[in-house]
């Protein structure tokens, strides 16, 4: 909404003369947004749900100490006031949720305040998000906490993993072992298990992984286990790392000014037997930020091969399902009818270890049954016709060439074509020269 408002200023008292000016200023009624932050798609059912509440103003300025209410399927979760960031915190309690999915919504707890019919009244967005269900046959869970920050390298990065577990097929004097792997490039980049002994089928634990170079840009880390009642209970999680390099080089001139035409000596040190690339090239024709050696212009020379499905070469690399879908029928048992419901849309271990390009040998169960589609039979798409008086010549390639209409439909393009260039690459100044490290 806009508003335009006169503004009168005298020049000179005497002569009586005044300018006026007409100018416009846009107020807007949005004051809020409410945002979800580090949301996973999928709730698993004995395992908390969590993720962020984030509230920022007209300028996406994070707006603090502000109440913010959250309902899960028009139900009241409860209230949480953001913090300098912006942001508030918030856990759910799954246990008790069998829903195939349900709805998140947050919103601003307006203060009360009394407007006349004539104010503009503030308003605020809501923020929504549906949350499926992850598939379990044993009503097992993993989940990896996620790190929604870029990680530094040469670092140690904890991972704290939350676990809800089916004692059923448990011993009593058994203990619960978790593997874990980490992907990065296309390849397995490291390994490693740790061993519960407490008996404590829900809980947590965490474990160091260190963060390097060869782990950038990004890296998918896999924690599973085993059940003993043949299921792969498992979860994943990306990691994004800065684009850094395992070998330093560092370089100074001997003096910060020379003269034009004098000789200057440039000290360069690197790992030993380093075969380095030089460039020397005036600050001045440099003109485009593009031109800048930076680790985001290597990144980005660099084929990017981390994995994701099964198709290689034009081929589908994919197993197929080993268990049939399930009828669309009434079942009986127990006195009582029961009819199968799809769940197409829950998750399972199948889509992430295909996410991941990660193939899997085993005959333990990781892919939720599917219930069958029902066939049905469309029909036949009818001639579609114009009406009588929607018709129009319509010219065939030869016909519009014949009567010169593609001549006059190209004489824009041509116009547009010509283009003025300005030259923003200049070669024959640089230097170039190759080095070795002893």
């Amino acid at each position: 909404m806009a508003f335009e408002k006169d503004l009168l200023t005298k020049c000179q008292q005497r002569t009586g003369v005044q300018i006026s000016e007409m100018t416009s200023v846009l107020i807007t009624q949005l004051l809020g947004t409410v945002n979800f932050e580090n949301m996973d798609t999928f709730y698993r059912r004995g395992i908390s749900y969590f993720g962020t509440l984030k509230f920022s103003g007209p300028d996406n300025v994070p707006m603090a100490n502000k109440l913010l209410q959250l309902e899960l399927n028009d139900e009241f979760i409860g209230n949480y006031t953001t913090d300098e960031n912006g942001e508030a915190q918030f856990s759910i309690d799954t246990s008790d949720i069998f829903d195939p999915e349900f709805n998140l919504k947050a919103m601003y707890v307006r203060p009360k305040s009394c407007y006349l019919p004539s104010w503009l009244t503030p308003q605020y967005l809501d923020a929504h998000f549906l949350v499926s269900r992850f598939y379990s046959r044993t009503n097992s869970f993993l989940k990896i906490v996620p790190e929604p920050k870029q990680l530094e390298c040469n670092q140690q990065k904890v991972v704290t993993v939350h676990y809800s577990l089916n004692s059923e097929a448990y011993k009593d004097d058994s203990s619960v072992n978790f593997f874990y792997l980490m992907m990065a490039k296309g390849a397995i980049l490291l390994s490693g298990q740790k061993e519960i002994r407490n008996k404590a089928w829900n809980g947590n634990f965490s474990f160091p992984i260190s963060i390097s170079a060869d782990a950038a840009p990004a890296s998918v880390l896999f924690v599973y286990t085993l059940h003993p009642s043949g299921e792969i209970v498992a979860d994943s999680v990306r990691f994004q790392i800065d684009k850094c390099f395992k070998h330093k080089v560092s370089m100074k001139f001997s003096k910060e000014q020379g003269l034009p035409g004098s000789s200057a000596s440039l000290y360069l040190q690197a790992a030993p037997d380093s075969f380095c690339a030089l460039r020397a090239v005036d600050r001045s024709v440099v003109l485009l930020e593009s031109e800048q050696l930076s680790a985001e212009s290597v990144y980005n020379m660099v084929p990017n091969i981390e994995l994701f499905g099964y198709l290689y070469h034009g081929l589908n690399l994919d197993d197929d399902k080993a268990d049939p879908c399930i009828p669309q029928k009434d079942m009986f048992y127990n006195g009582l009818y029961y009819t199968p419901v799809s769940n197409y849309g829950d998750g399972d271990i199948y889509n992430i270890v295909r996410n991941m390009g990660l193939k899997v040998f085993t005959n333990l169960h990781y892919r939720k049954p599917e219930v069958c589609v029902m066939e049905r039979r469309l029909p036949l798409p009818e001639p579609l016709y114009l009406g009588a008086r929607n018709y129009g010549l319509v010219y065939s390639a030869p016909s519009r060439i014949a009567s010169g209409k593609i001549r006059e439909e190209n004489t824009d393009y041509v116009e547009q074509a010509i283009i003025e260039t300005v030259r923003t690459n200049f070669p024959e100044t640089w230097l170039w020269d190759l080095v070795s490290v002893e």
